[in-house]
């Protein structure tokens, strides 16, 4: 079972697991909600060098398991897993924070929410030096190292989730004014998604993903590289909807990228 902590005090609106006291009477926690419920993981986490969603990756077993817990992630949100292993009794709990915290302090994590889902099922790789592929570790976990200051840096980078590091509600709210983590973040994984997803469903638009310079096919056979001030420019003109209908990047809004948002919206399924 999950509760919303309330929406106050430091873990204001996190997710946190309680034990279902009617099918388990006689479990035992040192810890107990506000609501008086007994939690789950109530041991004393050590948080001297690791986030919370760094700690709630340790309590799931994904080594080697990414695209199954992906897909039993899907199962537990359509209501057709009522129960899991023991061994990710965590998944559920992070479930709550991505979809539910996360999400009500900005509605687009749910979109790029199941993306993610998407690209860890799907077994999508980024970089063009070295293929690394989208895992829950990453999704949760900040990869650099940092040396004395790792937890400083893990605090303000993160994982690729868009909203796992600190900070985040007050970027959230300048989501549509400023570039910061959670706006990068988001448009990293937005645009890898739209690269995959148009490479498999039949559209008039392509795009292709280099690291140092990203490009786009407008239509396909005609590559035309997008400067970076361009890309920012096409993503200031959406968020201030400043699109007009008859230049190239509304045709591309239009035409591509709504209609793939909307769908992935609609449905749980992966769609590649």
């Amino acid at each position: 079972m999950l509760e919303r902590n309330s929406s106050t005090g430091k873990f204001r609106d996190y997710i946190t697991a309680v034990i279902d006291s009617v099918r388990n009477p006689f479990a035992v926690s040192r810890s107990e909600t506000a609501r008086k419920n007994l939690i789950i993981f109530d041991e004393d986490a050590d948080r001297s060098n690791k986030t919370i969603y760094e700690i709630k990756h340790e309590r799931m077993a994904t080594e080697g398991r990414d695209r199954e817990l992906a897909q039993v992630a899907r199962r537990v949100m359509k209501r057709e897993c009522k129960e899991v292993q023991q061994d990710i009794l965590e998944l559920p709990n992070t479930l709550g924070a991505m979809f539910i915290s996360e999400t009500s302090r900005l509605p687009p994590m749910l979109p790029l929410g199941i993306m993610m889902l998407d690209l860890i099922e799907a077994r999508v790789a980024y970089g063009t030096v070295t293929p690394k592929l989208y895992t829950w570790k990453k999704l949760m976990t900040y990869a650099g190292d940092g040396g004395d200051q790792r937890l400083q840096y893990a605090q303000l980078y993160g994982g690729k989730h868009p909203m796992m590091h600190q900070n985040t509600v007050k970027e959230a709210k300048n989501f549509s004014n400023e570039y910061n983590m959670v706006t990068l973040r988001s448009i990293s994984i937005l645009v890898t998604w739209l690269h995959i997803y148009l490479r498999i469903n039949p559209a008039q638009w392509e795009t292709r993903v280099i690291r140092a310079d990203r490009q786009a096919l407008f239509t396909p056979g005609h590559a035309r590289p997008i400067p970076g001030q361009a890309l920012k420019q096409f993503a200031t003109n959406i968020k201030n909807n400043n699109i007009k209908n008859n230049n190239m990047h509304a045709l591309f809004y239009n035409e591509a990228i709504r209609p793939a948002l909307m769908r992935r919206s609609g449905t749980l399924d992966i769609l590649f």
